[in-house]
C-alpha cells in the first residue's frame, strides 16, 4: 500500500512531462500549415459631452415664373440683399450654400433656389435677423445650435 502513492506521483510526472513537451519538437501537420493568418482589428471609442455655443439658420432664396433668367434675377437680388444685411450683423457668419434651377409644371415654369447659412454665438441677433430675412421672403429651412468648429476642435 505504500507503493501506490509512489506509483502515482511517477505516473503524474511521466504525464506532466508528457504535456510539456515543446510544440516545436512535435511534427507539423498539413493541417495546421494550411490554416488561415489570423487578422486582428482594434478599436476604440471616447466620449467627450459638451453643450452647444453656437445657434445656426438655414435660409433659402426662392422664385417662380415662366423665364429661367427671370427667376435667376430675382434669387440673386434676394440674396445680395441677405447678404449686405448679414454682414452688418457684428459677430454673424455668412455663406452662400447651393444654387439650383430647374423646370417645374410640367416644364411650363422655372423654379430658382439658394441657401444662405448663418452662425453666431449670440442667439439675439441671429435671429432677429431671420426674422427680417423672412420677412422678405426667404424660407427658413432649419435652425438650431450646434457646437462651434472650436469646440469641436479642443
Amino acid at each position: 500500500m505504500t507503493r501506490f502513492p509512489a506509483l502515482l506521483a511517477q505516473a503524474l510526472l511521466a504525464a506532466g512531462l508528457a504535456l510539456a513537451t515543446p510544440l516545436a519538437a512535435q511534427p507539423a501537420t498539413d493541417a495546421a500549415a494550411t490554416l488561415p493568418e489570423t487578422v486582428l482589428s482594434l478599436s476604440e471609442t471616447a466620449e467627450v459631452k459638451r453643450a452647444p455655443d453656437e445657434v445656426q439658420a438655414s435660409l433659402r432664396a426662392e422664385a417662380r415664373g415662366a423665364n429661367a433668367a427671370a427667376v435667376q434675377g430675382q434669387v440673386n437680388r434676394a440674396m445680395e440683399q441677405a447678404l449686405a444685411a448679414a454682414r452688418a450683423v457684428p459677430g454673424l457668419h455668412a455663406a452662400t450654400g447651393g444654387y439650383w434651377t430647374s423646370r417645374v409644371d410640367e416644364n411650363r415654369g422655372w423654379l430658382a433656389s439658394q441657401t444662405l447659412n448663418l452662425r453666431a454665438a449670440e442667439p439675439a441677433a441671429l435671429l432677429e435677423l431671420v426674422g427680417g430675412l423672412q420677412g422678405q421672403g426667404l424660407v427658413l429651412g432649419d435652425l438650431g445650435w450646434r457646437l462651434s468648429r472650436g469646440a469641436e476642435a479642443s
